[in-house]
């Protein structure tokens, strides 16, 4: 995805040496990072992610002590119903010797409301790192590649995972998974802000997630989703948001 970029060749040092240049320096920070631990975990579609924080954070060191800097640049942004997706150019610079790369990227979003930007601005800057430096993701980091030769000098990073919520105790069989995934569909068919409405069934009907409702209230919580009702906590109950305290 990279375009080319004129360059200056780095000029040798007083003492004769060359300084490194950029391409031998992201392949240093690419040789320096193991792997990134996936601590996220989707609830409602049962996976495991590298979240974004982790795996600036395994990238952000290694690229200052080289003096490389990503600056990024939004070209193009189009909407699609909730979805938006930007086109970007990320600019690696080189501290040292001026010597820069640009490469072009995307990256999508979907949100009902003013966030999809933004999710796009997030997995675009994620995946860029990501597959820049060919970071590997697993449960242990590089513990999916027991020949990695990272093991022998480090140990695994010990992942913390959260247990499960206790399920509740339920008076009748639950819906099967089938009937989980058409709730889900006719919500996000009526625009119905999934999260919010999983955040109104734990609170009025102790349902932790779709798989827990009760075959007796299925129906009732079906013509809920159909009324295309939002399910967001009242506006009261936040502090009103005005543009000076928007911290952008």
């Amino acid at each position: 995805m990279a375009d080319e970029a004129t360059v200056d060749t780095p000029k040798p040092r007083r003492n004769g040496t060359r300084k490194k240049s950029l391409v031998t320096k992201m392949t240093e920070v690419l040789a320096s990072i193991s792997g990134v631990v996936k601590t996220g975990y989707n609830d409602f579609q049962k996976y495991s992610y590298a979240e974004e924080a982790a795996i600036m954070s395994a990238c952000r060191d290694e690229l200052a002590k080289r003096h490389i800097m990503i600056i990024p640049s939004i070209e193009r942004v189009t909407h699609d119903g909730t979805l938006t997706t930007i086109e970007t150019s990320y600019t690696f610079c080189d501290g040292e010797t001026g010597e820069q790369f640009v490469t072009k990227w995307a990256g999508t979003g979907s949100d009902k409301q003013d966030k999809g930007l933004y999710k796009a601005i997030t997995g675009s800057q994620k995946y860029l790192l990501l597959k820049t430096f060919l970071i590997p993701t697993g449960e242990n980091g590089v513990a999916d590649d027991p020949e990695h030769p990272a093991r022998e000098v480090q140990p695994a990073k010990a992942v913390v995972k959260t247990a499960p919520p206790a399920q509740r105790k339920q008076t009748g069989s639950v819906i099967s998974e089938k009937q989980a995934k058409r709730l889900y569909a006719i919500a996000k068919s009526k625009d119905v802000d999934v999260d919010h409405f999983q955040a109104y069934l734990k609170e009025n009907y102790g349902y932790e997630r779709f798989t827990d409702i009760e075959r007796g209230k299925y129906d009732d919580i079906v013509n809920l989703a159909e009324s295309g009702t939002s399910f967001e906590p009242a506006k009261a109950q936040e502090p009103e948001l005005v543009a000076d305290d928007i911290p952008f």
